[in-house]
């Protein structure tokens, strides 16, 4: 992979970024546990410690990725692997503008359908034409419910790497706009939106049955399917319209949604709470 090319050519452990933030939080569990608890009382958990100072927790964790950043795996990365990989800025520019309508899609994917656990080893990227390929594309459904839901603190990966690999013309220029065409395309008000929830419902039951069975629910009622079956559907397709819907506020870009989504998903402090394994920085 990309990464562990960079970690080969600069004589890096891999695993190291990953063991730091492990000891960083375990210090600060310590160090809290040993002032606020007795001898004879457990030492409490790194989430316990999160629900009850969040405002410290979210801190360390903020500094912990910037850290990260500087010692380990800086932004520049990805681009300067691929930067090697096309000498020719034309080649370059093609590739850029493959993987960013690639991403998009593989993006909205995973944003409408609540796929979570994106992890860098999940994401394959042709070095020949930029398409973009994505692993073990599984929606998440809540526990205690038939519900898809995602619990990560980001609803899709677009983490520094990935926005500098793009670029900043890209990302607004391509990326975005490709998000809302693709939403607004599964939603047209005449057709689309009824289409879209109709063959979603075919994929959509197989995971209802996979979650029932996997629960011991068997053998599965059939209206309860189908209950199950349609709520889901109606929440993907909520997120997709959420997408394709114009802004409702004057002198605001037509994709502001798809705008907002991303700030929310590239917002360091926000990606600094993502599990370690998940690596935000990559």
């Amino acid at each position: 992979g990309v990464y562990e090319d960079h970690c080969r050519r600069n004589g890096l452990n891999k695993d190291e970024p990953v063991l730091f933030t492990m000891d960083k939080l375990r210090a600060l569990t310590e160090a809290r546990s040993n002032v606020s608890s007795s001898p004879s009382q457990p030492k409490p958990s790194t989430a316990d410690m999160a629900k009850k100072n969040p405002a410290e927790m979210a801190a360390m964790r903020l500094e912990t990725f910037t850290a990260i950043q500087d010692r380990w795996v800086p932004s520049t990365l990805a681009l300067e692997y691929f930067q090697q990989t096309y000498p020719s800025y034309s080649d370059f520019w093609l590739f850029r503008r493959q993987f960013s309508t690639q991403f998009a899609a593989l993006t909205f994917m995973t944003y409408i359908m609540h796929m979570n656990s994106r992890y860098p080893h999940k994401l394959n990227i042709s070095r020949a034409t930029g398409s973009v390929w994505g692993s073990e594309l599984i929606p998440a459904i809540a526990s205690q419910q038939a519900l898809f839901h995602n619990p990560e603190p980001v609803q899709f990966r677009l983490t520094p790497n990935l926005q500098t690999l793009m670029g900043p013309l890209a990302t607004e220029g391509i990326f975005s706009p490709a998000l809302m065409a693709i939403a607004r395309c599964l939603t047209e008000p005449n057709s689309g939106e009824r289409d879209f929830e109709l063959q979603l419902s075919i994929f959509v039951r197989d995971e209802m049955i996979f979650w029932f069975t996997q629960q011991h629910k068997a053998p599965v009622v059939e209206h309860d399917l189908r209950k199950a079956v349609a709520k889901n559907c109606e929440i993907v397709v909520r997120k997709a319209v959420a997408l394709a819907r114009p802004p409702e506020g004057p002198n605001l870009p037509a994709n502001q949604t798809v705008i907002d989504a991303i700030s929310r998903a590239v917002d360091p402090a926000v990606l600094a709470q993502c599990d370690a394994l998940w690596m935000a920085y990559l």
